[in-house]
């Protein structure tokens, strides 16, 4: 851990533009403590991008793009990764203005006036509380720290610079949960379920990822958990594979829900089932469309007395639109623009973090904290 953060906080090297020079330092907006936006010299909205790996060239390089494209005022100013040629490579392939291996070098010439944080879970705390403390807007990858002290710390440190801030739960933004928010409307849901299923997963922090399901869940609900009772089943196989998880669900609204974790199934998908009376909601979730995914672009289907009300597929788009990413990167700089908080902030992610933190413990039980 300590080896992580030396390197990327004390490799001391310049920020290179995509010409080879030291970017020149550029007056800006200030982002003020209360979270409203003052004017400054320069034009536009300046957002730098942290860690410039597999999640940022999937989804959040693509999306911001797309946003500066269609925005003038978006200015993609800088990129940081440890690995030079990371770096450099993805400033030429998404448009930003310059590339850093050093991220403190970068916030002094480039002073943004947001960040987008995607870099390793364990340095997720460490990296996020720093630039709250600066008053930099942050807008963090899932999931927010590897334990729940640590989310707890980056919220408390939230609260005492207020500091605005957003954690990227990307299913949040998907397409195809919205659609399913805006058709469901006023339904009265009984129970729920969500199918999990993903390909020889041998991680042992399984609940880094597994924190989708929890949230997604959670979110659809539109409840906190109460009560949570853990199963978990070994493979049986020479592999240390992650055991299947089986999860039921007690919401503090008074319906239930069940999440089946598949860690070593035969494909990769994401589903969810909504029970009313006598009708019921069917989604399938874009698990990155366009690179196999099992459910094309996503697809609800409404059945009501045996009878198909509506089976609609989402349109096709690109990867970073159907999962959300284009979103949920709009969303947050929309919000810090405007002086508005972002909604999916630390304070929204703390029972998810709880209820995944099980996982790795292999609790049988958890509770909601009164």
């Amino acid at each position: 851990f300590c080896f992580f953060m030396d390197r990327l906080l004390c490799f001391a090297q310049f920020g290179i533009d995509k010409k080879g020079s030291v970017p020149v330092r550029l007056k800006y907006k200030s982002q003020s403590l209360t979270g409203t936006v003052s004017e400054g010299w320069a034009m536009g909205f300046r957002i730098s991008l942290i860690g410039c790996g597999g999640i940022s060239r999937v989804g959040h390089g693509p999306a911001l793009t797309r946003i500066a494209s269609s925005d003038p005022e978006v200015e993609l100013a800088a990129c940081c990764d440890i690995r030079e040629e990371q770096a450099r490579s993805f400033a030429d392939t998404f448009g930003f203005s310059s590339a850093y291996t050093d991220m403190d070098r970068m916030l002094d010439e480039v002073r943004p006036d947001a960040v987008l944080l995607a870099v390793p879970v364990p340095l997720t705390a460490e990296l996020t509380i720093e630039l709250l403390k600066k008053g930099i807007p942050v807008l963090l990858e899932k999931p927010p720290g590897l334990v729940p002290e640590e989310t707890l710390r980056m919220y408390e440190a939230a609260l005492h610079t207020n500091t605005p801030h957003q954690v990227a739960f990307n299913r949040r933004h998907m397409p195809v949960v919205t659609r399913f928010r805006e058709l469901s409307a006023g339904t009265a849901f009984q129970t729920w379920e969500y199918f999990f299923y993903r390909t020889g997963k041998i991680d042992p922090h399984y609940e880094t990822t597994a924190i989708h399901a929890i949230d997604t869940l959670r979110f659809l609900a539109g409840s906190d958990y109460k009560e949570i009772r853990f199963t978990y089943t070994e493979s049986g196989s020479d592999k240390e594979y992650v055991p299947a998880i089986w999860m039921e669900c007690t919401f503090a609204n008074q319906t239930r829900g069940r999440i089946t974790i598949q860690p070593a199934t035969g494909v990769s998908l994401e589903r969810f089932v909504a029970h009313g009376v006598n009708e019921l909601y069917m989604g399938a979730l874009p698990f990155y469309a366009g690179n196999g995914s099992a459910d094309g672009s996503g697809r609800i289907v409404h059945l009501r007395d045996q009878s198909r009300v509506l089976d609609e597929v989402m349109p096709e788009a690109a990867v970073d639109v159907l999962n959300g990413y284009y979103a949920e990167d709009l969303h947050f700089i929309r919000c810090i623009q405007e002086g508005i908080r972002p909604k999916d902030d630390l304070a929204s992610t703390l029972q998810s973090m709880e209820a995944a933190s099980c996982i790795y413990k292999r609790a049988p039980y958890y509770c909601q904290s009164s």
